[in-house]
């Protein structure tokens, strides 16, 4: 990775100020309205926005990304920002807290597709007691994996485990892609072909996902200069698919602290990203060791949390 000369320095500043502006200052149907048919003029949107724009396909967005040639997922700050959220569970991840909780009985291994460290594992440790027997598996980047697993060994941490490759782990009775789907070209059932049996729950978390077309855009890493090609998923798209490979929709929740937004395509930004949970139909399961409810510490619990149980998630499926 070079460093950014002043020029692309003073591009990045220029369209994050522009950007945020346009945003602040044309919520609403009209205002919307104009965006979109501002947004249709590609060469205006191009001059303005730069990448802070829609693209025609992944590839697209990668190429356009090349040019400021900067690291994205693998960049230091990004690694260490996951380590730090090892510390505490956000708000969008009491949901999966919830029902990991009630299937206790059922999940003893987890695939965490993109889950950096194992900032998840960490965290949701603080809240549930995983058995000895349980095994965590992330699947990241090799530079993110290898600070994951020089973690894992500083605090003797033998359930979690990290692969380079899907291949290297054959099974898993559940797996969580938590703000990592819209950066991934497939969707889950394509990612977990390659397994010996298919997982029965899949949770999907912090992703931005919209009633209308798929869109692809650069997200803008806006506390550093770093920028990836993500995919503003589909509903519809993500709901089907799922579908056909033969899982039901559980439950859907929103994740409020995140949001996505392109500036002149008003249909295509995300106000608030979306989690869910799908179950497999017709599966038998064994009765594995159970996962125990730890107790909360005083000093993490939130007010909102009752220190006996885990709240039911906010949900708005029917």
């Amino acid at each position: 990775m070079n460093e950014l000369n002043s020029f692309d320095r003073l591009r990045f500043h220029q369209i994050r100020f522009l950007s945020k502006t346009v945003v602040r200052i044309a919520r609403g149907s009209i205002a919307g309205g104009l965006r979109s048919l501002l947004g249709k003029i590609t060469p205006l949107d191009i001059l303005l926005f730069g990448y802070r724009r829609t693209f025609t396909s992944f590839e697209e967005a990668h190429r356009y990304a090349a040019k400021y040639n900067v690291l994205s997922h693998e960049h230091p700050e990004n690694i260490a920002e996951h380590s730090r959220r090892a510390q505490f569970a956000r708000p969008s991840d009491y949901p999966v807290l919830f029902y990991l909780q009630k299937l206790a009985r059922e999940v003893r291994s987890v695939l965490d597709i993109g889950g950096s460290v194992g900032n998840l594992f960490y965290a949701y440790s603080r809240y549930l007691e995983f058995p000895p027997s349980f095994q965590w598996t992330v699947y990241d980047f090799p530079k993110t994996i290898s600070v994951g697993r020089q973690i894992a060994v500083e605090k003797a941490e033998s359930r979690l485990d990290f692969i380079e490759k899907l291949e290297d782990c054959p099974a898993a009775d559940a797996i969580v892609i938590s703000g990592a789907l819209h950066y991934i070209e497939v969707l889950p059932p394509e990612l977990t072909a390659c397994f010996e049996r298919q997982p029965r729950h899949v949770f999907i978390n912090r992703a931005p996902v919209i009633d209308g077309p798929s869109a692809i855009t650069l997200q803008d890493h806006e506390d550093r200069f770093a920028i990836s090609a993500a995919r503003i998923l589909s509903r519809q798209v993500l709901l089907e698919a799922m579908s056909a490979a033969n899982y039901e929709l559980v439950d859907e929740w929103t994740a409020p602290e995140l949001r996505l937004e392109i500036p002149l395509h008003p249909e295509a930004s995300v106000s608030a990203y979306s989690g869910f949970y799908f179950r497999a139909k017709d599966i038998l399961v064994e009765e594995p060791q159970a996962i125990r409810r730890k107790p909360i510490p005083a000093a993490v619990q939130q007010t909102w949390l009752p220190p006996a149980e885990l709240p039911d998630p906010p949900s708005i499926s029917a």
